[in-house]
């Protein structure tokens, strides 16, 4: 497990909010600012797939990440030009990657499950708490009548603005730091008392994940205390904002 690369994975994660959070919460538009951002999370993403890539199961955790978003927030994929774009982009080259570095040779169903199960706890449940459920995942559960029809479902009661900043959030974002660094020790236990070279990297990929979402969250609850405590015209913004979008 390289040093640089989880600190790389972390900055990953950092820029991916901050370039949310200028365009949802911040609500920018000098563009120049915001194609500096673009610029650099691509810069950020194609160093880590050309150069940080050693085994297939650090590229699986990206894979996931590019699958798991549009199945569970289908809006975010599709709202946003740039987002829509570097998931293409990532997922074409995972793909090239795949081919190229010959994984599909070395592939165990059995290990991508367990991987994608880690991946999955990598995403700690409260989470859910802060987005609205509109991709793949709600159309089936939906169908299923666990959820009552619409375009959308948020499981919080919480308003959109309150989603957006808030209390809530920020303390919502600091438990998801505490689940991840929980379950980044417990696999860094289990990287090193089980030395199978799979099993090894399966464990240190999930924890580049969990680097990731602490560097998204680090910055989100950064940006909640800014917007709550030291610059709640931000907050006015917001709602002269859902007012105009009401009318």
């Amino acid at each position: 497990m390289e040093g640089y690369t989880l600190f790389h994975t972390f900055l990953m994660g950092a820029v991916f909010k901050i370039y949310d959070d200028l365009t949802e919460l911040y609500l920018i538009k000098n563009q120049r600012l915001l194609e500096g951002v673009k610029v650099t999370l691509t810069t950020l993403i194609l160093l880590y797939m050309g150069f940080l890539i050693q085994n297939q199961y650090d590229l699986h955790w990206l894979i996931f990440m590019w699958i798991a978003l549009p199945l569970a927030d289908w809006d975010a994929l599709t709202a946003d030009p740039y987002f829509s774009s570097i998931i293409l982009l990532a997922a074409t080259l995972s793909g090239v990657l795949f081919v190229t570095k010959e994984y599909y040779k070395v592939f165990h169903l059995g290990h991508f499950a367990l991987a994608f199960f880690l991946y999955i706890l990598a995403i700690p449940p409260t989470e859910f708490f802060n987005i609205e459920l509109n991709g793949a995942i709600h159309y089936l559960l939906k169908k299923l009548k666990i959820l009552p029809e619409g375009s959308g479902y948020f499981i919080s009661n919480k308003s959109k603005e309150e989603l957006e900043v808030s209390e809530f959030k920020f303390i919502n974002r600091g438990i998801n730091i505490l689940a991840c660094l929980f379950l980044m020790g417990i696999l860094y236990l289990l990287s090193n008392y089980i030395k199978t070279s799979d099993y090894s990297q399966i464990f240190t990929s999930a924890i580049y994940f969990s680097l990731f979402n602490i560097g998204y969250y680090a910055i989100s609850m950064v940006n909640q205390v800014y917007v709550l405590y030291f610059n709640k015209d931000i907050l006015k913004l917001h709602r002269k904002e859902s007012v105009s979008t009401d009318l």
